[in-house]
């Protein structure tokens, strides 16, 4: 027999399920093989979970290429694999700068947002 669960107590595990599902199914709408790099945080030790996101944003890293126009210039750009966004350049320049910027976007450091696609591969991550 279970414990006397309340209603409340029953709606907030519902949300969380939902939430779990949501998060999950956004990640895969992400073509390969980012998808299997977002979703590989089957973690042995603490160290590991933190050093996920780390070793993911290279993953993706490595696999980007810069957009054409930019890719032989001073200062290659490219936009995000993951959520197509590209970062408010005064200059009208496309893309985040590359590597940088890009790795900047992925992890949520410094001026720019964090893409909704790593932060929610990362909130898994951690809940797992």
């Amino acid at each position: 027999m279970k414990p006397y669960q309340s209603e409340t107590d029953k709606k907030i595990q519902n949300l969380k399920n939902e939430l779990w599902t949501t998060r999950y199914s956004l990640l895969s709408l992400i073509p390969e093989p980012y998808h299997k790099i977002l979703t590989n945080y089957y973690f042995q030790t603490k160290e590991e979970r933190h050093q996920w996101l780390d070793m993911m944003t290279q993953e993706i890293l490595d696999l980007t290429q810069p957009i054409e126009k930019y890719k032989d210039s001073y200062s290659p750009r490219a936009y995000c694999p993951l959520c197509k966004q590209e970062n408010s350049s005064w200059y009208g320049e496309e893309g985040f700068t590359f590597p940088e910027g890009l790795r900047r976007h992925l992890v949520g450091f410094g001026r720019t947002h964090q893409c909704v696609v790593t932060e929610t591969a990362h909130k898994l991550a951690l809940d797992y």
